[in-house]
């Protein structure tokens, strides 16, 4: 029994020894697993940081790119309805300007025959004083021979 017991022992020592030897050895794997889980995981902090900054670096530059985006409709907006404004601006004017051509047409058409009444007029006026003059020639003619007629028969009587 004494043999039984020392080997009992014996065997229990060498149990313990194989556990505690185990034990050290998952602890050291652990340890060894986890400094590398903990070294993964800083460098997943600092990547995502990094990705966080850029994150909102991107989103800065997102949010100023829709405020301009904003402030351009808004001038889009804006000159759509100048533009609308000048188009009808136009448009009238447009239709105001052919008015006056018209008008000026008329105008235009209005002062050439008048020019042309005109001139047929004072051609009329000219041959009219030729005719006259050449009749005022005339009578002062035969009232010359007239008064030279009455001188004659008053000298006579």
């Amino acid at each position: 029994m004494k043999y039984l017991q020392n080997n009992l022992n014996l065997a229990l020592l060498f149990l313990f020894i194989i556990v505690l030897i185990s034990f050290a050895g998952f602890t050291a794997f652990y340890q060894r697993t986890y400094a590398n889980l903990t070294t993964d995981y800083e460098a997943k902090i600092e990547h995502l940081d990094e990705i966080t900054s850029t994150l909102q670096q991107e989103k800065s530059l997102l949010n100023q790119t829709s405020y301009e985006l904003e402030i351009k409709q808004a001038r889009e907006s804006n000159l759509q309805g100048q533009y609308a404004d000048l188009r009808s601006s136009n448009e009238r004017l447009k239709s105001d300007l052919d008015v006056l051509r018209d008008d000026f047409n008329t105008k235009v058409a209005l002062l050439l025959r008048t020019q042309k009444d005109l001139e047929e007029k004072d051609a009329q006026l000219k041959a009219t004083t030729i005719v006259l003059n050449r009749k005022i020639n005339i009578c002062e003619s035969d009232l010359g021979f007239c008064q030279h007629d009455l001188q004659e028969c008053q000298n006579s009587n």
